[in-house]
């Protein structure tokens, strides 16, 4: 299938009209993307044509380049943003609830930023699964959380089990969808913080708190949004994700 856009190349971004007003792409440096990020934009964060994280620009990411997709009110931006972080996360299993047209719209997106030279979902040659594997001595190293409104001291102390220290911040609100209900993220950080709410006094943990795995610790601190293997680092700036990955 012909897919026409209107395209327009200056000394620092591209920028791509779909037909129909069908949306907007913009490719441009980490500063100027910044000005163009609005709520109802998704962007995904980029270093050297890698991508970093899909969400608002953050200060704490480090990343070169910003992709501003601003889909027509047509699509569902929420669930849009959710199949292209099912995307980074290598998730293949399907979501009952996404319409046709989100699921079209989705792929085509990533069709065309493929043919502009951002395959950003691009699986790896042999099986492209990204595995973490616990170690004990990872249980001897405390990693850190600086994201957003959340900071956090965090140590993998088994297989299963991720403790945040007492003393935590937490992130005061969730984005919320575009009727102004809560997203799945945003309810599955709620049911966590609900569950643990006699260890937790505003917005700071009065004590240590376990939870099962790295994504249950960024819903809880900061309702996810992000990679959080790529959140927590350890006091020289490498990730978790870097300590403990596993290329099957």
């Amino acid at each position: 299938m012909a897919i026409h856009l209107d395209v327009c190349i200056t000394d620092t971004d591209t920028r791509i009209q779909l037909a129909d007003s069908q949306g907007t792409i913009m490719i441009t440096d980490s500063q100027t993307g910044k000005n163009n990020a609005t709520r109802q934009a998704i962007c995904f964060l980029l270093k050297k044509q890698q991508l970093v994280a899909i969400g608002p620009p953050d200060d704490t990411l480090t990343f070169d380049q910003i992709i501003t997709l601003c889909p027509p009110e047509t699509i569902d931006r929420d669930k849009l943003a959710q199949l292209f972080q099912m995307d980074a996360n290598n998730k293949t299993e399907p979501l009952t609830d996404i319409e046709v047209n989100v699921a079209a719209y989705h792929q085509q997106v990533k069709r065309i930023l493929e043919t502009f030279g951002y395959p950003l979902f691009q699986k790896k040659a042999r099986s492209g699964k990204v595995q973490h594997r616990w170690r004990k001595d990872i249980s001897q190293l405390p990693f850190y959380v600086d994201y957003q409104e959340s900071k956090a001291t965090i140590i993998w102390e088994k297989r299963t089990v991720m403790r945040i220290k007492a003393g935590a911040t937490l992130k005061a609100e969730p984005a919320l969808n575009k009727d102004g209900s809560l997203g799945l993220s945003a309810r599955m950080g709620e049911q966590l913080r609900t569950e643990h709410k006699h260890k937790i006094s505003g917005l700071t943990t009065t004590e240590d708190i376990l939870l099962k795995s790295v994504n249950e610790v960024g819903l809880f601190l900061y309702y996810a949004g992000t990679n959080s293997w790529l959140v927590l680092k350890d006091t020289d700036g490498k990730t978790i994700d870097e300590w403990t990955r596993v290329d099957s």
